[in-house]
């Protein structure tokens, strides 16, 4: 295809963009796209690189860019002291478009709640439930109980440790 004329392609990425913007793009050219999804990760590390923040594109419905770097040995502060340790760079990139600052920052903060403790992830959380509040989030109280369960998990690797 890029052996065609600059103008007949120029004139097909005109009339996808017209499409996409009134909701008539086929859905076939949808499926195969890269650019209608909702969130858009890139593993940087596989080609030796850095995390990088990248643009949400006016074309399709990637409303999230997310792209993992390779890892770097950085001095942390783990339980009060300063160890070296293996950090991965995050670049987010959010279309305001897709939604509102409240809602991503919610997300986030559940989001990081989850990474410091992904055992979170395997208890029940049901949808409809009278717990789940109407904007889906989870309530103080809940994210008290995985703060505590963090600070549980902690203090287990911490005894394996010392036992070693």
């Amino acid at each position: 295809m890029t052996s065609a004329p600059h103008w007949l392609i120029s004139t097909f990425i005109g009339l996808f963009s017209w499409m996409d913007k009134r909701n008539i793009l086929p859905k076939g050219i949808i499926e195969v796209s890269p650019f209608h999804n909702s969130f858009f990760i890139t593993f940087m590390k596989s080609i030796k690189g850095d995390a990088l923040l990248h643009h949400c594109y006016d074309f399709g419905t990637t409303g999230i860019f997310l792209a993992m770097g390779k890892e770097k040995l950085t001095p942390v502060v783990e339980q009060g002291e300063i160890r070296i340790g293996k950090v991965m760079q995050l670049g987010v990139v959010m279309d305001e478009r897709f939604c509102d600052g409240l809602y991503f920052v919610n997300s986030f903060r559940l989001f990081k709640i989850i990474m410091q403790n992904p055992r979170v992830l395997l208890e029940k959380y049901e949808i409809g439930s009278e717990k789940e509040p109407e904007h889906g989030v989870r309530t103080k109280e809940e994210i008290k109980k995985y703060k505590l369960l963090a600070k549980e998990h902690e203090l287990k690797k911490k005894k394996t440790r010392t036992k070693k």
